[in-house]
C-alpha cells in the first residue's frame, strides 16, 4: 500500500495504566490476529502486529483509512446512520451468539470480571466528559448518560442472560460502516447492546 497506520502503545501513563488494567493492548492485537476477517463489519486490513504482554507494548500496522469522512460523535448520527449502525452491530453479534467460550476466543476476557471496577471509574469519567464538551452535549442526551449510568450496576446481571463479543470501541465511517477496536467478550441482553 502507499500508506498505512501503525498504531503503538500510549506514551500517557494513566492511559498506559488503564490499558494495562483492561489488558486493552493485547485484547486489540487478538481481534485482529484471530477476529477481524470474520466479524461482520469493516475493520482495517491488519498487515502486522506484535505484542509483548510483559512490557504492555505492541505494534499494529493497518490499512489506512484516513480518506475517510469519521462521523462527528458530538453532533450524532442521522436516523439512516442508525440504522446502518444498529444493523451492523446486529450482524457482529448473530455471528458469535453462543459461541464466545469456543477455545480460539480464550484470549477474550468476560465483562463481568472487570465489571465492578468500570461501575467505580464510568460516573466520574463521564463528569470529566461533561466538562470538557461542556456547551456541546445537548441536555436530553447529558440527563440519559446520567441516568443509565447511575443504574449501570442494577441494569449488569441483565447484560449476563446471554453471550456474544462486544465492541469497546467504534467509529461510523460514511460509506464503509464501522470501524472498531479493543475488543471484549460479554453476556449481553440483546438488544441492549454496549457499545
Amino acid at each position: 500500500p502507499g500508506s498505512v497506520v501503525v498504531k503503538i502503545q500510549t506514551t500517557e501513563e494513566a492511559n498506559l495504566a488503564s490499558a494495562e488494567a483492561f489488558g486493552l493492548y493485547g485484547r486489540e492485537v487478538g481481534f485482529y490476529q484471530n477476529l477481524s476477517r470474520d466479524c461482520a463489519i469493516t475493520t482495517p486490513v491488519c498487515y502486522a502486529s506484535a505484542i509483548n504482554q510483559q512490557r504492555n507494548q505492541f505494534t499494529l500496522v493497518l490499512q489506512d483509512f484516513s480518506d475517510l469522512q469519521m462521523l462527528d460523535q458530538l453532533a450524532g448520527a442521522n436516523e439512516q446512520e442508525c440504522l446502518l449502525i444498529v444493523q451492523s452491530l446486529a450482524r457482529m453479534h448473530g455471528l458469535f451468539w453462543g459461541r464466545t467460550n469456543e477455545p480460539q476466543f480464550a484470549w477474550m476476557y468476560e465483562f463481568h470480571d472487570q465489571a465492578q471496577v468500570i461501575f467505580e471509574i464510568i460516573e466520574p469519567l463521564l463528569d470529566e466528559s461533561f466538562k470538557k464538551y461542556q456547551g456541546s452535549v445537548p441536555p436530553a442526551t447529558k440527563q440519559f448518560l446520567q441516568t443509565f449510568t447511575s443504574r449501570m450496576e442494577s441494569l449488569a446481571p441483565r447484560l449476563y442472560q446471554q453471550k456474544s463479543f462486544i465492541h469497546g470501541d467504534f467509529r461510523y465511517c460514511d460509506g464503509r460502516g464501522l470501524l472498531f477496536s479493543a475488543h471484549g467478550r460479554s453476556r449481553v441482553d440483546y438488544p441492549q447492546t454496549r457499545s
